[in-house]
């Protein structure tokens, strides 16, 4: 699963042209196509985040368009979607925007004001191009990361840091309950 920032995007942030090699968001889509490996089995879900989104008023869905040119790849909207896994259990990849004072207060703001009724199992958030796992009021969160090699003028300034690599997690559902949780968070 992706949570979004498929692509770097055009116009993200200012002077983001100097940041970039290719620099128009359909030859990033055709980048991304052509050179992201496919998983050896199952499918891999995607959403679009705010850079696939800069600019969507030209009517292009990065996501979208990898969804239906790679075999395996499964696109599910804009910023947010949920995917029910075994036994009515529910992940939801969500590009939650925003950073706060420290690394999981964002979720910890977006779990308080979410209907009891509607919470997820797990959470995938992306944006912040880091790594967290975390318990929020029995929900499995993770921050996803990037595979956004060099760090942008835009980052450095913030003084952000990306953090490559990805996530495996084990699970188990006992009785229709999330009963083990193991992520291994891959640097790369």
């Amino acid at each position: 699963m992706n949570s979004g920032d498929l692509i770097t995007g055009v116009s993200v942030y200012r002077n983001q042209h100097v940041d970039l090699n290719i620099h128009t968001k359909l030859e990033q889509a055709e980048w991304y196509i052509d050179n992201v490996p496919e998983l050896s089995h199952g499918e891999t879900l995607i959403i679009d985040g705010n850079h696939d989104l800069k600019n969507l008023e030209n009517s292009f869905s990065p996501g979208y368009m990898i969804g239906d040119k790679k075999r395996n790849y499964k696109y599910l909207g804009q910023i947010c979607a949920d995917v029910e896994l075994a036994s009515g259990l529910v992940a939801r990849l969500i590009h939650l925007r925003g950073n706060a004072y420290t690394i999981g207060y964002t979720l910890q703001k977006y779990i308080r004001k979410l209907n009891p009724a509607e919470m997820p199992n797990i959470i995938l958030k992306g944006h912040t191009h880091d790594f967290l796992y975390a318990e929020i009021q029995n929900i499995h969160c993770l921050h996803t990361g990037t595979f956004q090699h060099g760090i942008s003028n835009f980052a450095k300034e913030l003084g952000f840091q990306n953090q490559i690599g990805a996530w495996i997690v084990n699970y188990e559902i006992s009785d229709g309950k999330l009963s083990k949780f193991i992520p291994e968070m891959l640097k790369f």
